[in-house]
């Protein structure tokens, strides 16, 4: 059994659409696989640059020192605080200095 020339370019019209489609549907899919990446790895940055500054605090706090690279210490009567810039990174509430 063959195939007339019409029902012959029909299914290589028909093959050719469902492959434009399936690709489509896999760059859909892959575009956001990496949309997620790119913003997991934005996350994990900015986690791992605040883990530092924590540390640099740390450091701070353990040196005796209000100012360690970017990160300062200000030590009041009741309240310690951690700041990067003008973010406060932490706030420690003293009960006894």
């Amino acid at each position: 059994m063959g195939f007339y020339r019409g029902q012959k370019s029909e299914l290589e019209a028909y093959l050719l659409l469902e492959s434009l489609v399936a690709l489509w549907v896999f760059s859909v899919v892959t575009a956001l696989l990496l949309g997620a990446i790119t913003e997991s790895r934005k996350r994990e940055a900015a986690i791992l640059h605040r883990e530092q500054a924590l540390q640099k605090g740390h450091m701070a706090l353990q040196a005796g020192l209000g100012r360690l690279d970017t990160v300062q210490v200000e030590r009041g009567e009741h309240v310690w605080t951690l700041r990067e810039g003008e973010e406060i990174l932490v706030q420690v509430h003293v009960l006894s200095p």
